[in-house]
């Protein structure tokens, strides 16, 4: 574990999944306790948390869903307000729903929406102002090349991306350095 970020926590959504365990577990091996959030499967989150502990980290699951607003609130808010100073979110929460434009449903549209992009805001906003007042911190957002390219059968997917790099690049020059 490395010293420096002993105190410090990161924060993953999407924490179970294939990406966001990755992240996950490499942010515990650089040292960070590491906050794995999952959307109802406890049971993927409670492994990767064994795992990081297996190799020396710490790590708790937080189960909640990014696309709704109060569950995330209340979710975060302990981690907010606890004793690990937040020096790292991670949003890799993402959803895929294929289906061409003219097939797509507005329950599938606004689902991937929700948690690609409202998700984000949900995660970090939260988390935002205490990192802001310790002047210190990273946010980072699992994009993807569909975002500016485009894929059929994912229009939702790239819509919800690329509002993601957009989000993400107005946050930066807020409060970026």
């Amino acid at each position: 574990m490395v010293e420096t970020q002993a105190q410090t926590a990161a924060v993953v959504t999407g924490g179970a999944g294939g990406i966001g365990s990755a992240l996950s577990r490499r942010l515990a091996q650089e040292g960070f306790y590491v906050y794995v959030c999952c959307n109802g499967n406890r049971d993927a989150g409670a492994a990767v948390v064994s795992q990081i502990r297996s190799q020396g980290g710490d790590a708790e699951v937080l189960t909640f869903d990014v696309k709704d607003a109060a569950a995330s609130e209340k979710a975060l808010a302990a981690v907010a307000d606890g004793s690990r100073q937040i020096s790292a979110i991670v949003h890799a929460a993402g959803v895929v729903k294929r289906a061409l434009f003219a097939q797509t449903s507005s329950a599938n549209w606004e689902s991937v929406v929700a948690a690609n992009l409202n998700g984000f805001f949900h995660s970090v906003r939260p988390l935002l102002r205490r990192m802001i007042l310790a002047r210190a911190g990273s946010v980072v957002a699992i994009s993807s090349v569909v975002a500016d390219r485009g894929l059929e059968g994912q229009g939702a997917y790239a819509a919800s991306k690329a509002g993601l790099i957009g989000a993400v690049r107005s946050l930066a020059r807020e409060v970026g350095p």
